[in-house]
């Protein structure tokens, strides 16, 4: 199959994959309600004296409500799992994609960046994958288009004209002259845009701009003028 091709494909199997993400929501809100039924049947128990047979119906009701919960909770995990493979593949699609034309150099570095990223709360499942397929439809184009007239030079790694792609705590602490300690209060709370590397945390600066942009940063929270 021909590198854009591929590509083609792995950027729909993100939409397949951010619908499953909505379906994971699901299944986590029915684990909550089955837990929350075996809560109740027990506390019913609790207020009164129950017979023999009572009893062995109460716990057969726990373990069939508690086997519901293992077979969602299953289900849910392998979502999650099927998002980080998602983003191996795209990294190691990008990567061999480099060899034909280095200028995607830039895209299949942010790709690993992504693919590193661990988190598994809906939001940054769902940010990840919809920077994975932007990527993958830049690379798309790209090989889609004519070749220059010219050899042109690999493109440099992402930056930006106002600094790195990639802000650690203090310098964001630093912009939005706050503590590094609620950088990482709001990045652990999910409410700020954070990636890991590694075992370190970075802020994607076009994100966190666009955070901003949008309102959603916490009162007293702005950034310094350029």
């Amino acid at each position: 199959m021909e590198p854009g091709q591929r590509l083609k494909l792995l950027a729909s199997r993100a939409d397949k994959l951010l619908a499953a993400l909505d379906r994971r929501e699901s299944l986590l809100e029915d684990m909550r309600k089955l837990g929350s039924e075996i809560d109740e049947a027990y506390r019913a128990a609790a207020a009164r004296q129950l017979s023999s047979s009572e009893r062995e119906q109460l716990e057969r009701l726990r373990t069939t409500k508690q086997r519901a919960i293992e077979n969602l909770r299953a289900k849910a995990d392998a979502i999650v799992l099927a998002c980080f493979q998602f983003h191996e593949d795209a990294a190691n699609h990008l990567l061999e994609a480099v060899r034909e034309d280095p200028a995607l150099l830039p895209l299949a570095d942010q790709a690993r960046v992504l693919a590193l990223s661990r988190r598994r709360d809906t939001a940054s499942l769902k940010r990840n994958l919809i920077a994975a397929r932007q990527l993958l439809n830049e690379a798309q184009r790209a090989h889609s288009s004519p070749p220059p007239a010219q050899p042109v030079t690999p493109a440099p790694a992402p930056t930006t004209s106002t600094g790195p792609a990639l802000l650690t705590a203090r310098q964001l602490a630093e912009q939005l002259q706050v503590s590094e300690k609620t950088i990482y209060r709001l990045a652990d709370q999910g409410r700020i845009p954070s990636i890991r590397v590694g075992g370190s945390l970075r802020f994607p600066k076009d994100q966190i701009e666009a955070w901003l942009r949008q309102g959603r940063c916490p009162r007293k929270v702005r950034l310094r003028p350029s």
